[in-house]
């Protein structure tokens, strides 16, 4: 083995700095991460209509808190539909009218005869609806298993809330390199533009 003297050693020492420096930051970049990147803030027109639940969600104790689903759901090859997403150990609800899912949570998380709680577990309380040609900002995205999700809110209101969402349900889990990244852009193009600047 050859031992390097402080004259050589320095630069090396600075050489295989860089290099790990530059292999990691090439290791670190992630499909699903660039995807998100380039959508989060993003100014978008809706080009279809979009439908968001408030609704009341309480826990074992009755408490509870407001939230807001977004219920619109496109996919590659069984076209779209509406789900709410399963609390309490329950299944999705689903449908092609938004108002059906809406009652259907009132008789799946309404009142149970048999539990001694008198209130339901999870309240609808109104379903807003947002028209073409609305501008949101993209606030998140989420990508799951075989799930992406656009997160928007409205520049108008005052709070972060998201004002509603546009979920992709893709028929297979993502691969690791996000290979469905241009067919997946091409489905939620149907629904959003992006706003002109």
């Amino acid at each position: 083995m050859v031992a390097l003297n402080a004259a050589m050693r320095r630069p090396m020492l600075v050489l295989l700095a860089v290099m790990s420096t530059t292999t990691t930051l090439a290791a670190g970049s992630n499909p699903k991460d660039d995807f998100a990147s380039a959508w989060k803030g993003q100014a978008i027109v809706l080009k279809q209509r979009l439908h968001t639940l408030s609704y009341r969600e309480r826990g074992l104790l009755g408490n509870g808190s407001e939230k807001r689903d977004g219920l619109f759901v496109a996919t590659p090859f069984n076209g779209t539909y509406y789900q709410f997403d399963g609390r309490q150990s329950k299944d999705d609800l689903k449908g092609t009218d938004p108002q059906k899912v809406m009652d259907a949570i009132h008789s799946e998380y309404g009142h149970d005869a048999i539990d001694v709680r008198s209130y339901a577990k999870v309240e609808p309380i109104i379903l807003t609806v947002y028209e073409p040609g609305v501008e949101l900002i993209v606030s998140r995205v989420r990508i799951d298993r075989d799930r992406l999700r656009l997160f928007f809110i409205d520049p108008r209101t005052p709070d972060a809330t998201p004002a509603t969402a546009l979920t992709i349900q893709w028929p297979t889990p993502f691969t690791h390199s996000f290979s469905e990244r241009q067919a997946v852009e091409a489905i939620i193009q149907q629904f959003i533009r992006l706003r002109r600047q």
